[in-house]
């Protein structure tokens, strides 16, 4: 699903960059561990500009879930 809601027309090339945050849920505890923070995540894969990104989600019975943060830029 996309995470920006300006669909004017955007760039296609260039490079991408995905982080990803892992939570675990019990019946009263839940865990969650991982960084989809955008500025950290598009400085590390060497990322100057951004222009969209978009959220993968995962969900396995509901105690498992995974979002990936997909970041799309130059």
């Amino acid at each position: 699903m996309p995470l920006t809601r300006d669909f004017h027309p955007t760039p296609a090339a260039g490079g991408e960059a995905l982080n990803d945050i892992k939570h675990i849920q019990f019946p009263y505890v839940g865990v969650a561990w991982g960084d989809i923070s955008f500025g950290d995540l598009a400085k590390e894969k060497g990322l100057k500009e951004l222009y969209y990104a978009d959220l993968e989600y995962l969900s396995v019975l509901t105690i498992w879930r995974q979002y990936t943060v997909h970041l799309y830029g130059k």
